[in-house]
């Protein structure tokens, strides 16, 4: 048997401001997100950034949430099970979030000690704040062997399922924004490749396949926060130039994440269409992550085959 574990950000448990703000406070105070000493991190998240942040967040979520739960939850649990059935009996996968539930000390309790951990982070970027923090949170949970799966962003079969979604939603006259999660400036050299490259080089590799020109297609950074300097360009300032150059019609995918989830449904879906056509755009699209997407499912299993170790 061996043992996969399928590795997300999290979510909060409920669209509440209390279960918001426990989130928050995890997921923030982590050093691999804000890399400050504890003290200067403990005043910045807990007295200023959550309680400020956590009943406004709180109502965005309200505004996704789905029957079963948060979407990136519901998704991701979906896609844990479709890649247990594509694997097969030989694997078992478990499901891990970095914060919240169900976390990484509750995957490690369903595998033998004795056994190894083949690690899946879903992010295709890799970043010190998401695939970072993830391993580094796993190893000081067990000292077992870890088979890392490295960051899938220039797999082919990553960019061609990319290309493949993003393309059903295509039609003439459409401008297509890739738009990506940012980074603080600070964070984006922390990898073996800078985390903006990667997803330029992304970008460049889908708007290969698609044929799409310099004036068709775009790519922006979005989920910038505070005054610390991000990297660019921004999605939001991308999307009032795009309009300002007469860009009508947009559609805009968001390769940084395999699936919905409040980046993509509200900051995008929700926030960044009402912005595109209160500037003076007309129709605006999201396109939606693979979510339960066969095709990338077929790919993930492909990949995690070939990272096993004898």
């Amino acid at each position: 048997m061996n043992y996969l574990i399928m590795n997300q950000l999290g979510t909060p448990e409920a669209p509440t401001a209390d279960a918001v703000g426990i989130y928050l406070t995890e997921f923030l105070m982590d050093p691999d997100v804000i890399p400050l000493p504890r003290p200067i991190r403990d005043l910045l998240v807990k007295v200023l950034i959550v309680p400020r942040r956590k009943k406004a967040s709180a109502e965005k979520y309200h505004k996704i949430w789905m029957q079963q739960g948060s979407p990136l939850f519901v998704h991701t649990r979906n896609q844990q099970q479709m890649l247990q059935n594509e694997l097969g009996p030989e694997w078992k996968v478990v499901l891990g979030m970095r914060y919240g539930s169900p976390s990484l000390e509750t995957a490690l309790e369903q595998i033998p000690k004795s056994e190894k951990i083949y690690f899946l982070p879903m992010y295709p970027h890799y970043a010190q704040a998401t695939v970072g923090s993830a391993l580094n949170k796993l190893r000081s949970l067990t000292t077992q062997e870890i088979v890392n799966l490295e960051p899938f962003y220039q797999q082919e079969w990553y960019i061609n399922a990319q290309a493949k979604q993003i393309q059903s939603a295509l039609l003439p006259g459409d401008h297509l924004l890739l738009s990506y999660h940012g980074l603080p400036v600070s964070q984006n050299n922390l990898g073996p490749v800078p985390y903006q490259t990667q997803c330029l080089e992304t970008s460049k590799a889908i708007f290969e396949i698609l044929k799409i020109s310099e004036d068709q297609g775009t790519t922006g950074f979005q989920s910038r926060l505070g005054p610390t300097r991000w990297i660019g360009p921004s999605t939001d300032e991308v999307t009032k130039a795009l309009v300002d150059r007469g860009v009508k019609n947009l559609k805009v995918a968001c390769p940084s994440f395999v699936a919905d989830c409040l980046e993509t449904l509200e900051e995008i879906g929700l926030g960044l269409k009402n912005d595109f056509q209160k500037w003076g755009g007309e129709k605006f699209e999201l396109i939606p992550c693979f979510n339960d997407s066969p095709l990338f499912i077929q790919g993930l299993a492909n990949y995690v085959r070939n990272h096993k170790v004898n």
